[in-house]
């Protein structure tokens, strides 16, 4: 029961609209409603500037490694601990895609995804932080690079934790792949977009209104 707890704890954590309360707070707007709707950084440095996008960012990521960092232990080792770092880790993402504070209609994942996976596996998240920049930097799609490092990240576990992800750490690298599959899966229309050469390309500046 203690751990059911914890979980829902996660995802009203992770149900926090970061975005969408800077937004109403800054400029009176409903972020959902400029740009491309999306509760996320990108859309927030489109549409209120750069500096509150990077402020999103922070907070985004922060809810996604506090909850695993001071409600797990992180050297525990056990299965147990693991299934559960996992569903907490689950719980905040799952909370910043489908916030019930706003009828489950949220951002993308990939920011909260990041912090929690900091809390679990940091090693492999600074890998999976280099292909996201080098792509950005390469394409300027931020989409893209969302997309190629939710890819790379069960890759990235293995290669860094290889006698954990090949012994006792099996639910981590199952929830690895379930939690790229589900950010790339928010994704979606971003892939389409790419595909059909529509995706809009990121710039560093001032708000578009």
């Amino acid at each position: 029961m203690t751990n059911f707890i914890l979980v829902i704890l996660a995802y009203l954590i992770g149900s926090i609209p970061f975005s969408y309360i800077l937004a109403r707070w800054v400029k009176g707007v409903d972020l959902r409603k400029i740009g491309s709707g999306n509760l996320g950084a990108t859309n927030v440095s489109r549409g209120l500037g750069s500096g509150y996008g990077l402020l999103v960012l922070v907070l985004d990521t922060a809810k996604g490694f506090l909850p695993v960092y001071f409600m797990v232990d992180l050297n525990s080792g056990a299965w147990s601990n693991d299934l559960l770092m996992i569903a907490i880790s689950a719980g905040v993402v799952v909370g910043h895609i489908f916030p019930i504070y706003l009828g489950f209609r949220g951002g993308k994942g990939a920011a909260s995804g990041l912090g929690s996976c900091f809390a679990m596996i940091p090693k492999a998240t600074v890998l999976v932080l280099v292909v996201f920049l080098v792509t950005v930097l390469i394409t300027r799609f931020v989409s893209l690079g969302s997309i190629m490092a939710s890819l790379a990240l069960p890759f990235a576990f293995m290669g860094t934790y290889w006698e954990r992800a090949m012994g006792d750490g099996t639910p981590i690298l199952c929830g690895t792949v379930i939690l790229a599959a589900l950010i790339v899966f928010r994704h979606r229309s971003n892939i389409v977009r790419l595909v059909h050469g529509k995706e809009e390309r990121f710039r560093v500046g001032r708000s578009h209104r």
